[in-house]
């Protein structure tokens, strides 16, 4: 089902709407959910759903991607490749340190 064909979407969720409503795959809303520990309720018969208010919730928590907008938060740079090189090759050194001593 799609926002034009539910348009008054329903207060509890089960994960086939939860997903849709949020507009990502259930494999994303799942991990999403899971890393801002927004959890599915039990309504009984071995049934879970989400809160509506609580989407909306995790919706305002996520952080935008240009720091330039009010309040947004940053989003990390990725490391490059020589940081990452040397990272690697610090966390040898440490663990090989580690096993000799």
């Amino acid at each position: 089902m799609t926002r034009a064909e539910l348009p008054d979407w329903p207060a509890m969720m089960p994960i086939e709407l939860a997903h849709q409503y949020v507009g990502l795959g259930r494999d994303l809303f799942l991990g999403l959910t899971a890393r801002y520990q927004v959890r599915p309720v039990d309504v009984g018969a071995r049934r879970s759903v989400w809160k509506r208010k609580e989407l909306d919730e995790l919706i305002e928590r996520l952080p935008h991607i240009d720091s330039d907008l009010p309040g947004a938060a940053s989003s990390p740079q990725p490391e490059a490749p020589e940081d990452m090189a040397a990272a690697a090759l610090e966390r040898f050194r440490s663990k090989r340190g580690r096993r000799s001593a």
